[in-house]
């Protein structure tokens, strides 16, 4: 009778264990934003993808932490910080992205980083944005 209890307990128990559904990093990705600007002569659409996670596991898929879209202004600056509020990465280059790594080039530790982007359109509006980011390996 016990090893039958123990068999009902067993079962009831295994199917009574919900599956945890697999962490998909892509569908938690972009955040985005979109600005439709007024220039001197018509209207133009200004738009900006910032990711809130990134993997920088070197499998190729979301490997870098870096704002895109229609960035048309002249000026960009993109700054990440520690939680202490030390900037780990800056840059001014458009074409530059964070790898998830130190100024030392050490890779930071799993965990939530915040960013400050600030830029500005081709019509001169300037833009700024502040956030945080995953990183998840």
């Amino acid at each position: 009778m016990k090893t039958f209890t123990l068999f009902i307990f067993v079962i009831t128990l295994f199917f009574s264990c919900k599956k945890e559904k697999q962490f998909n990093p892509d569908e938690h990705i972009t955040s985005v934003h979109w600005y439709k600007t007024r220039s001197s002569s018509s209207d133009t659409l200004f738009s900006v993808y910032i990711p809130n996670t990134f993997t920088p596991n070197g499998d190729g898929m979301n490997d870098y932490f870096f704002p895109t879209g229609e960035l048309t202004g002249n000026y960009y600056s993109l700054k990440v910080f520690d939680r202490d509020g030390s900037i780990i990465f800056n840059t001014t280059d458009r074409n530059s992205h964070w790898e998830g790594k130190k100024p030392d080039n050490t890779l930071v530790a799993i965990g939530v980083y915040k960013y400050q982007l600030k830029l500005n359109d081709s019509a001169g509006n300037e833009y700024e944005y502040e956030g945080s980011v995953a990183l998840i390996l």
